[in-house]
């Protein structure tokens, strides 16, 4: 969705670049800036250093004590994040228009004078540490397809090296080499300011005038040499993977400059949609960019990724297949219906992202830094949609007749990696005393708030079909509606979890084949978290009726054939298996085949809601729905959906090899009783356990344990949940910690400051959902699943800023028994959980 007030520039005296983005709609802003710094631009030996010192830019600045620079943004329900990428470095904020000052009051502070002391090094030197391992020899095939590609692809170290780093290498970073870094890579020159969102223009110009304009300027380091030769044949590199059973391959072709030639670059980006599509042939994963589309210079890569059939560890009969598929497409063009979609598909990305406050600030400072064309955000969509098949053939023909890369993880008894470099000669030394990269001014107090503006939450069009489904609609300008439907997945699909992630796959096949018949642009996405079945559109409007029949069509179980999985099923994450394992041990399964095909979890599924937020006709949609959806899936389950039956709460422990943390999954059913209000139970939450202030993060144990507590619906009842990932020597520890906690709840009852706190926080946090059209539809679809009134949003606003203490404290109570807690254990466990304490360690 465009921005309806239009770009705006402005560039100050110091070469400091600014787009401004008016909008709105969402009582929200986002201040982004992004600097021309990235991995390409680390020396030799210095791998990783970007990524390091983009950590130690949160670390505190001249006027900005260490670590002030998040807690001003979180209080106020907002967001803080940075990410490093080849050719630049972005930092945003998100929060209340209010905060606006204050946002780019610390944004201009750490661009003139951050501070760098040997503590925050040392801290920031752990937290990235933990991250490289995380993605590199923290997971199975770690290292595919970034960072080890791209040694396959170039030779230039600039293109070749690994953006992560190594930890020893990186341990010898001093204070004095982050300030030289900053002083070479952080000019105003090289970086451009995004805001966005609900602000004044004037207002936001005067304010970036006042807080940047005395920013000094500092020469800009010249580029690193990026081009180099194509290579002259196919190169391969292999490395071996342990404990993995299968081999997998990545591949890499050069595409063409987006600076240069957008037209083919765009042309290329539908080409990848469609070699990763199902019904393409070589059966891969296909994307441009390492970390996106247009993220970074050339050269850029396209990039495919495919686990090998068991027995084979060669990629070269993969690279033939893709090269037979290219070939063919070159020369008779992609299937028109294959193209459409692919064309829809890349679009809908596009368009989301544009229509997200965060993403869009982000792509905003991206493409206005790489491509010197911010307006590329709301121009992309339709670009894609106007690429011909002729663009298409050429695409393909350039690329099946070029050179390509090729990384082999094949199974063996250890995992080998490339060796790490030596540390380069600029990373020695050892400094004592803070460093402050410029002063030129001193300290400056912090601002206060400015002019806010009220959220104003959406009071949907509500509607029921004869057969049970709920809709709602959000009325909304824009050419697309964004759809959100759910059905909670009911007993069979709670007691099998694999089955459900199998039917997920058919789904996808069976969308994507309907979509085709029907002519529209795409068909619905699906998901799940094994507690819910989610269907996902970015639709345009004249296609939503055609849209909501393939949903229909999609979902019917008596539909033959049921189809086979268009995509293996996504590896189900540690937490994921324990919630899982949560919901089968506490389900009564009496009854439920062992292993339900799609057509019996089809059945199981439960009444379901279906959201739409767009230039939509309620009554239209609602007809629609009822002719699509004549009767729940539910209805027709034998079974019933109602709430389960759940056995008394219990942790159970279930040992697994390997020396991962342990999840730590628990719930508490929630008491059925009508005088603890929604606002209350949702400030209770918020105190206890919900955010950055809350009592477990502030009064966390001596191992720094924070569990996520939150509330939803399970197995159709209302319940409150914990997890946590943490060491398995430290679990009883953290058993214990929560038990006395909880029962804390009682004996020290939340203080009218820490109420006070929270619902400042949560009043401020509940407007991110108007941040993006999809995520409104996605958080209003979630709270109607889990039996809402469509209206909860508003509702939810005026209560939380009505409900007295003494409420919430009453309900807090009944919410953290803790003899009511329940859950699994899941990990590398030496002995069951101890027996010493009769609530939460005890069961």
């Amino acid at each position: 969705m465009s921005n309806p007030m239009g770009i705006e520039r402005m560039r100050l005296d110091n070469g400091l670049r600014v787009v401004l983005d008016p909008d709105p709609r969402s009582g929200r802003v986002a201040v982004g800036t992004t600097h021309g710094v990235g991995f390409r631009h680390e020396a030799p030996g210095e791998e990783g250093l970007a990524h390091l010192f983009e950590h130690m830019m949160f670390e505190g600045s001249e006027s900005v004590p260490p670590g002030a620079f998040r807690p001003h943004v979180h209080r106020a329900g907002g967001l803080v994040n940075g990410t490093t990428h080849q050719d630049h470095t972005e930092y945003h904020q998100v929060a209340p228009a209010a905060s606006l000052e204050r946002m780019l009051f610390t944004e201009a502070d750490r661009l003139r004078a951050p501070r760098f002391t040997p503590a925050a090094l040392t801290e920031q030197l752990a937290v990235v540490t933990a991250e490289i391992r995380t993605a590199t020899t923290g997971r199975p095939f770690g290292g595919l397809p970034w960072p080890l590609l791209p040694q396959a692809l170039f030779d230039r170290h600039a293109n070749t090296h690994d953006g992560y780093g190594d930890p020893d290498a990186l341990a010898t970073v001093t204070v004095d080499r982050c300030a030289e870094f900053f002083a070479a890579h952080y000019g105003p020159g090289s970086a451009v300011l995004t805001v966005s969102g609900a602000f004044d223009v004037p207002t936001a110009a005067e304010l970036i005038r006042r807080h940047f304009a005395d920013v000094p300027s500092r020469p800009r380091t010249p580029p690193p040499t990026l081009d180099e030769p194509a290579l002259p044949a196919d190169r391969w590199v292999t490395w071996t993977e342990a404990d993995v059973p299968v081999a997998a391959a990545a591949l890499g072709f050069r595409l063409p400059d987006a600076a240069r030639d957008l037209p083919a670059h765009l042309a290329a980006l539908v080409l990848a949609q469609g070699l990763g599509h199902p019904t393409a042939g070589p059966g891969v994963s296909a994307g441009c960019g390492f970390f996106g589309p247009l993220d970074a210079l050339a050269p850029d890569v396209l990039v495919l990724t495919a686990v090998l059939p068991e027995g084979r560890a060669d990629g070269r009969p993969l690279l033939e297949r893709v090269r037979a598929t290219l070939a063919r497409w070159a020369a008779d063009g992609l299937p028109p219906a294959l193209a459409h979609t692919c064309r829809a598909q890349v679009g809908t990305v596009l368009r989301t992202q544009a229509a997200d406050l965060v993403e869009r600030t982000r792509s905003l400072g991206r493409l206005e830094l790489l491509l010197d064309r911010a307006e590329l955000v709301d121009e992309l969509p339709g670009r894609v949609d106007a690429v011909e098949p002729d663009d298409i053939a050429r695409a393909a023909a350039l690329l099946a007749g070029a050179t390509a890369g090729g990384l082999l993880l094949a199974p063996g008894a250890v995992r080998t990696r490339p060796a790490a470099p030596p540390p380069g000669p600029l990373a020695v030394g050892t400094v004592t005393a803070d460093r402050v990269a410029r002063t030129p001014l001193g300290p400056r107090p912090f601002p206060g708030l400015g002019a806010d503006v009220p959220p104003v939450f959406p009071y949907p069009v509500a509607g029921r079909t004869p057969g049970g489904l709920r809709t709602a609609v959000v009325l909304r300008p824009g050419d697309r509606a964004h759809v959100t439907a759910r059905w909670p997945l009911g007993r069979r699909g709670w007691a099998r979890p694999g089955a459900v992630d199998a039917l997920v796959g058919v789904l996808a096949g069976r969308s994507a084949d309907a979509g085709a018949r029907s002519g529209i642009q795409e068909g619905p996405t699906f998901s799940t978290d094994g507690q819910w079945l989610t269907a996902t559109g970015a639709v345009p409007t004249a296609d939503l009726p055609a849209w909501i029949d393939v949903l229909g069509r999609v979902l019917d179980p008596q539909a033959a054939p049921a189809g086979t999985p268009a995509h293996p099923p996504a590896p189900r994450t540690p937490d994921r298996v324990a919630q899982d394992l949560l919901r089968a041990t506490v389900l009564l399964d009496d009854g439920i085949p062992a292993a339900p095909g799609p057509a019996d979890l089809l059945a199981g599924l439960g009444t379901g809601v279906l959201v739409a937020v767009g230039d939509v006709d309620p009554t239209r949609l609602a007809d629609r729905v009822a002719a699509a959806f004549p009767t729940q899936p539910g209805a027709r389950d034998t079974g019933g959906t109602g709430p389960v039956a759940v056995r008394d709460p219990a942790v159970r422990s279930v040992p697994t090899p390997g020396t991962g943390p342990v999840q730590v999954a628990l719930t508490a059913w929630e008491p059925d009783d009508p005088t603890h209000r929604e606002g209350a139970r949702y400030l209770a939450a918020a105190v206890f356990g919900t955010w950055f202030d809350s009592r477990l993060v502030r009064r966390a144990g001596p191992h720094g344990h924070l569990p996520f507590v939150g509330r939803d619906v399970s197995l159709d009842r209302a319940r409150v949940f914990v997890r946590a990932a943490v060491p398995a020597d430290t679990v009883a520890t953290v058993l214990a910690d929560l038990a006395a906690e909880c029962r804390a709840v009682r004996d020290d009852p939340f203080t009218d400051g820490e109420i006070a706190r929270a619902r400042a926080y949560c009043l401020a946090q509940l407007r991110s959902v108007l941040d993006s059209p999809g995520g409104l539809a996605g958080t209003l679809a979630a709270g109607m699943a889990a039996g809402r009134p469509a209206d909860w949003l508003p509702e939810l606003h005026a209560e939380l800023a009505a409900v007295d203490a003494a409420e919430v404290r009453v309900a807090a109570a009944a919410l953290f028994d803790p003899d009511a807690f329940g859950g699994v254990l899941l990990g590398p466990l030496t002995s069951p959980a101890p027996a010493a304490e009769p609530a939460i360690p005890g069961r």
